[in-house]
């Protein structure tokens, strides 16, 4: 008889414990956590950009003028893989400015805004004869010649060196973007979820989300350049988005602008018109980040002392 009421007790408590497992909501902000951790150790390769319909681009267009569809056009692409990082900034479909770094003491930088200026001014908007302007102006504030040559090669294409010590705050450029990414997520809070998270084998899972964006901004500027928090104080202000998890990683982000946009052109904006999207790569897709050719090296000390003549002239 004490055995059967043994068995039933153990029986008991089985079920009870099982009831007390951990709650949807306790699995997707574990989820949420987790890849916000894988993130800073593996590598990984992401993009960022504007999802926009025509006639979103039109009327940012006719309130912003040029700027409005160059700003709409604009992506930023990058490859994160230990103390290799490369980053891309896209404007009109032109990659106007590359940054790669190996984790030692060079950075290498392409700025070809030679065609980005072609493309927007037109046949003859940047050639020989702009590139010599250029040139005069940096050596008529004081410029060495060096680095006003470098100037002028990094902006017709070519890759500089710029050597030396870097004042940073994360040696590992993986996991510097990893944290930045990481501070997105936290500032985040899930409303809703789509699918079911497991406890043992976390399954694709589509989470509503509402953005805190000051916080997500402090998270990203913390990570990469150490600045401190833009404010201490929370106003309050939300943006609707969504994040995609499948296995363990993080793979979608998405924010609706439709808030900031319309303030920003003083019209009413649909939910979904101006969406900022941010697609992760799996590891097993991350091109590896090389040193490129270079044309130029600089120090950081030669860039210092044209950045303080350039302040007190006037750039050109």
């Amino acid at each position: 008889m004490r055995r059967h009421r043994l068995a039933a007790a153990v029986a008991l408590a089985a079920t009870v414990l099982a009831g007390c497992g951990p709650s949807q909501d306790e699995l997707v902000e574990r989820a949420v956590q987790d890849a916000a951790a894988a993130l800073a150790a593996e590598p990984f390769a992401f993009e960022l950009g504007l999802e926009a319909a025509q006639d979103g681009l039109d009327a940012l267009g006719d309130a912003l003028g040029a700027i409005g569809p160059i700003l709409a056009s604009g992506a930023v692409s990058g490859v994160a893989d230990g103390p290799r990082l490369s980053l891309t900034l896209s404007l009109l479909g032109l990659d106007v400015l590359e940054v790669r770094s190996l984790g030692e003491e060079e950075l290498f930088v392409r700025l070809d805004l030679g065609r980005f200026a072609a493309l927007t001014a037109g046949a003859g908007g940047f050639d020989a004869a702009a590139a010599d302007s250029i040139a005069a102006q940096l050596r008529a504030a004081g410029v060495e010649d060096a680095v006003s040559d470098a100037i002028v090669a990094s902006v017709e294409g070519g890759w500089i060196a710029v050597v030396g010590e870097r004042p940073t705050t994360e040696a590992d450029g993986s996991a510097a973007l990893g944290r930045a990414l990481a501070g997105v997520l936290r500032a985040a809070q899930v409303t809703r979820s789509f699918g079911e998270l497991d406890e043992d084998v976390p399954a694709e899972a589509l989470l509503d989300v509402s953005l805190a964006p000051r916080a997500a901004l402090d998270a990203v500027l913390g990570a990469l350049v150490g600045l401190d928090s833009l404010t201490a104080v929370d106003d309050g202000e939300r943006l609707p988005g969504s994040v995609l998890l499948a296995d363990g990683r993080l793979r979608t982000v998405t924010i609706d602008l439709a808030q900031p946009v319309g303030e920003l052109i003083e019209q009413d904006v649909a939910a979904g018109a101006y969406v900022l999207r941010l697609d992760v790569v799996a590891p097993d897709r991350v091109v590896s980040v090389e040193a490129p050719e270079v044309v130029s090296r600089l120090t950081i000390a030669q860039l210092e002392r044209a950045v303080a003549l350039l302040a007190g002239a006037g750039a050109p």
